[in-house]
């Protein structure tokens, strides 16, 4: 791609919001000592503003909150380039758009990334003014080297 970056991580989230902060702290691991080809941005969510942010990328990776059903901390990870995001139960998230709507809007305008993966962690505390919880912190630390590790690796996700 001419010396840009062909690899987006993005984390998204809402400092203000507990755990919604999530991918925002994994993005602010990330960025220092980022490894070539890959720029590490820090998002709202905002599905609209967040499509034009990958449209020059062949390779993105999400990192969120989830705002699902199960542990606190635990971390999934969903290859959405090929098949719907594998969440249930409405929004996957505290944005109006979650992330699984916003890929598929995506999938359907012909605009998503040859690679989308997603990177979620199971919230426990979403209310405005909240810290993230410890789970949550100790789980960003957790992600923020797998992801490292998969970027130093080649890009082999």
């Amino acid at each position: 791609m001419n010396g840009a970056p062909d690899t987006l991580v993005v984390g998204i989230g809402n400092g203000f919001r507990g755990d919604d902060a999530a991918g925002l702290l994994a993005a602010r691991l990330l960025a220092p000592g980022a490894p070539d080809g890959t720029r590490v941005i820090e998002h709202n969510g905002d599905g609209m503003l967040l499509m034009s942010e990958w449209q020059r990328f062949r390779r993105v990776i999400v990192i969120d909150a989830l705002h699902v059903a199960g542990n606190p901390g635990e971390i999934l990870r969903f290859d959405a380039s090929e098949k719907p995001l594998a969440i249930k139960g409405g929004h996957s998230s505290t944005h109006a758009l979650s992330i699984g709507d916003t890929i598929e809007l995506a999938r359907t305008l012909g605009e998503l990334p040859a690679q989308m993966i997603v990177y979620g962690i199971v919230g426990a505390t979403f209310e405005i003014g909240a810290a993230p919880t410890v789970a949550v912190s100790e789980a960003v630390k957790v992600l923020a080297a797998r992801v490292r590790e998969e970027l130093l690796d080649g890009g082999k996700i």
